[in-house]
C-alpha cells in the first residue's frame, strides 16, 4: 500500500508540473532541455510550486546547484569552507557578465583562471576568496554546481569551459548588471546595457529582458520603453 501511495503521489506531482508548465509558455520552452527540465522538477519538489517569472526560476536553480541542497551537510560544508555559497554565486555572476560583455559563449580554462577570476576579485573585498588560488575557486564552483563545465579543447589544445546552458550565462550576467546599479546608478547601467543591446540585439536580448524583470515599477517601464524601438 505504501508503494502504491508513493506512485500516486509521483503521478499527482507530474500532472501538477505539466499543468504549471502549460500555463507559462516561456518556462515550458525551457523544459525541452533535459538539464533544465530536471532542475524545474527539483524546484517544483523543493518549493511545491514553479515560479511564474523566469528570473525567479533561474535564481532557484542556481541556488539549488551551488548550495548542493541534495548533498549531505558534510559535503556542503567541505565546499563552503573553501568558498561560501554567497561568494560562489557572486563570482559566477561576475564571470557571466565578463563573458557576455566579451561576446564569449565559452572561454579557455586558462583565461578563467588567469584573467576572468582575478578581474572579478579586484571588485570585491573578501578575505576568504583572496586567500584561495583562482584555479581552486574554479574547481570548487565546477565540482559543486556543474554550472561551469568543460566543452572540449580549443585550437591551442587548451580545455574550453562554458556555462552548462547559455541561459545561465544570460541570467547571471543580468543579475550582475542589476547589482552594479548600487555602485554606478541606474541611469549609467541602463545606458551601458542599452548601447550593448543596440549594437547586437540577438546577443543581448535575453540579458536585457531578464534585467528588466528585476527592476521595479516605473524603472522597469522606462527601461523597456527604451529598448522597444530597437
Amino acid at each position: 500500500m505504501e508503494k502504491r501511495g508513493n506512485v500516486l503521489k509521483i503521478i499527482g506531482i507530474s500532472e501538477s508540473l505539466l499543468q504549471s508548465l502549460q500555463t507559462n509558455p516561456r518556462i515550458y520552452d525551457l523544459a525541452g532541455n533535459p538539464m533544465l527540465l530536471s532542475l524545474i522538477v527539483m524546484v517544483r519538489y523543493l518549493r511545491r510550486m514553479i515560479p511564474d517569472r523566469r528570473h525567479v526560476l533561474y535564481d532557484e536553480c542556481v541556488k539549488i546547484l551551488v548550495e548542493r541542497r541534495y548533498a549531505s551537510p558534510d559535503v556542503q560544508d567541505a565546499y563552503n569552507r573553501i568558498l561560501p555559497v554567497d561568494d560562489a554565486i557572486w563570482l559566477l555572476r561576475d564571470i557571466a557578465r565578463q563573458m557576455h560583455k566579451a561576446h564569449l559563449p565559452e572561454v579557455s580554462r586558462s583565461d578563467l583562471e588567469n584573467i576572468f577570476i582575478p578581474q572579478a576579485l579586484k571588485t570585491i573585498n573578501t578575505r576568504g576568496m583572496a586567500n584561495v588560488l583562482p584555479k581552486d575557486l574554479l574547481k570548487n564552483i565546477e565540482e559543486r554546481s556543474q554550472l561551469l563545465v568543460e566543452r572540449g579543447i580549443n585550437d591551442k589544445g587548451q580545455p574550453v569551459m562554458a556555462f552548462s546552458h547559455l541561459t545561465f550565462q544570460e541570467y547571471l550576467a543580468s543579475v550582475s548588471l542589476k547589482e552594479l546599479i548600487g555602485q554606478f546608478g541606474a541611469a549609467t547601467v541602463n545606458d551601458k546595457l542599452l548601447s550593448c543591446y543596440i549594437a547586437d540585439h540577438e546577443w543581448w536580448e535575453e540579458v536585457a529582458l531578464l534585467y528588466a524583470a528585476q527592476l521595479e515599477g516605473p524603472q522597469r517601464q522606462n527601461f523597456l520603453q527604451r529598448i522597444l524601438p530597437f
